[in-house]
């Protein structure tokens, strides 16, 4: 069975994000209170802006995770570093997409031509019969339901 682990500081993480979304909620809060807009409009600018940074936190994070970087170093990077510079930092030094070995399920990083792991060829194997790219793991394929 493959049971998802999370990572050490999963939970600092999200208390840390929780914590900057609330104090950035207050900010523009206050802020737009002070210039003089309506309450109202600043409940919904507020109600934008925090799910909104929220959610690019979080795609940070899985899109880390996907490409075998560290994704709670570069979370708490793109939520501290000021001005948006970890955001635009980790756009910008974010390595390839890591490809999956065919035979034994292992992440590895893009470019390789072997499995670090198993040994087994990165070329990309497909279906003998319709030429389909299986997922890693089958023993069958599902389009033609040939062995693999």
């Amino acid at each position: 069975m493959n049971q998802r682990v999370w990572p050490r500081y999963t939970k600092e993480i999200v208390a840390a994000s929780f914590a900057l979304v609330v104090a950035a909620a207050s900010f523009i809060y206050f802020v737009a209170r002070g210039i003089g807009l309506p309450e109202l409009l600043v409940i919904v600018v507020a109600g934008l802006f925090v799910p909104a940074i929220t959610l690019l936190y979080c795609y940070i994070y899985g899109d880390a995770r996907r490409r075998n970087m560290n994704a709670p170093l570069w979370t708490v990077l793109a939520i501290f570093a000021p001005s948006g510079i970890g955001i635009l930092l980790y756009f910008l030094l974010r390595e390839p997409i890591a490809a999956c070995c065919t035979k034994c399920g292992t992440t590895v990083q893009s470019g390789f031509a072997f499995c670090p792991h198993c040994g087994a060829s990165m070329a990309e194997a497909s279906c003998p019969q319709c030429h389909r790219i299986p997922q890693p793991g089958w023993s069958h394929c599902a389009s033609c339901g040939a062995k693999l």
